[in-house]
């Protein structure tokens, strides 16, 4: 299918305004929900219409496909703050009319986020009680939980389950994770499964020995972007964010062919710690009076913010040119993989190589 019909808005469309610009708490969290769109939306959209069925115009519904007598899931994998859940949130928003800013229902979808000590069992429990169901927690047996959660949802109308932070429940050897996703996705009549996680829950879906769930996700790998295309992301987001809230870009981030990449550079090459960085600042501008963003805000933001203090700070250098033509030489290939060298860059940024780094185990 082309690009240009694969990508079909939902007909229901999510409302999302701004708040006045006073309510400074409320500025703040719509700001960091805006999404600048990039190549991972449109992949997202494609997996998903592996697993969901489409109206004559191309518009995905929130009903399952079906392959004999069990659904598909997709697999959205990507490092820490790499932007996954937002990712989620925005392709669900646009293009099924699902809104999970609450982080627990839409329409017809439910989102649960995995806690860090989380079992099988007690994953199946917390969806009954997102489903207004308290099952007993005590005398409650792993697969009868299971079936609780599938019947529960069922019950209340629950097409879509957004699993995030999956690779949370991985780190017992004994936790039948595997089992667990299966039973979803044969016993729940219709429901299909959006899992989200790192390389971790990547390697476990790929994983020979992992019978029960290979083959059943189909992926979606949040790769690193070409240069340009990085370049080209943050500088419409250092457009639209300012302009959201009435802020002007300063000369020295207006006039600087660089700035784009001092934020690449300064996020750790993170597209979700970039976007972030980008929020943040605008969000302490606004609320500080300044009305314009400055490379002294970013500065200053880069030393404090949690994720990038103990970076190296782009921001301090008056002259960029050496690092950036630096960056440019390599342009042609993914700048992650062309700076790369023994898991470190000159520029002191660590990338986290999986067992399928190379595209191993993916699925076409």
């Amino acid at each position: 299918m082309e690009k240009h019909k694969l990508l079909v808005p939902a007909r229901r469309t999510i409302s999302d305004p701004r708040p006045a610009l006073c309510q400074f708490g409320d500025i703040s969290d719509w700001l960091h929900r805006r999404y600048i769109t990039n190549e991972w939306v449109p992949d997202l959209v494609k997996n998903l219409g592996q697993v969901l069925k489409k109206d004559q115009e191309g518009r995905l519904l929130p009903e399952a496909r079906a392959f004999g007598k069990e659904n598909m899931g997709v697999a959205v994998i990507g490092p820490s703050r790499s932007g996954k859940s937002a990712l989620v949130n925005h392709v669900f928003s646009k293009y099924l009319g699902e809104d999970l800013r609450d982080q627990a229902r839409g329409e017809n979808a439910l989102y649960y986020r995995v806690k860090g000590d989380a079992t099988a069992k007690s994953l199946s429990l917390d969806i009954c009680d997102m489903c207004g169901y308290s099952a007993p927690r005590r005398h409650v047996t792993r697969h009868e939980a299971q079936a609780l959660a599938a019947r529960r949802m069922q019950l209340a109308g629950v097409k879509l389950l957004v699993i995030d932070e999956l690779h949370n429940a991985l780190g017992r050897r004994d936790e039948p994770v595997d089992l667990l996703l299966k039973g979803f996705l044969q016993d729940s009549h219709g429901l299909a499964v959006v899992v989200i996680g790192t390389e971790v829950l990547g390697d476990f879906l790929t994983d020979p020995m992992k019978k029960e769930v290979e083959g059943r996700f189909w992926e979606t790998k949040l790769d690193p972007f070409d240069l340009p295309k990085f370049l080209h992301v943050v500088r419409a987001a250092l457009r639209q964010y300012a302009d959201a809230l009435n802020i002007t870009l300063g000369p020295d981030v207006e006039n600087d062919p660089h700035f784009p990449l001092r934020i690449i550079e300064g996020s750790g090459f993170s597209m979700g710690l970039s976007m972030r960085l980008i929020a943040t600042v605008m969000v302490s501008v606004h609320e500080n009076g300044y009305g314009s963003a400055s490379r002294h805000h970013f500065r200053e933001m880069c030393a404090r913010m949690p994720g990038l203090a103990r970076r190296q700070n782009p921001f301090i250098v008056e002259d960029y040119s050496a690092m950036a033509d630096l960056a440019e030489a390599v342009s042609t290939g993914s700048l992650i993989h062309g700076l790369l060298e023994d898991e470190q860059t000159q520029m002191g940024v660590k990338v986290n190589k999986g067992k399928r780094a190379q595209g191993k185990g993916r699925q076409a």
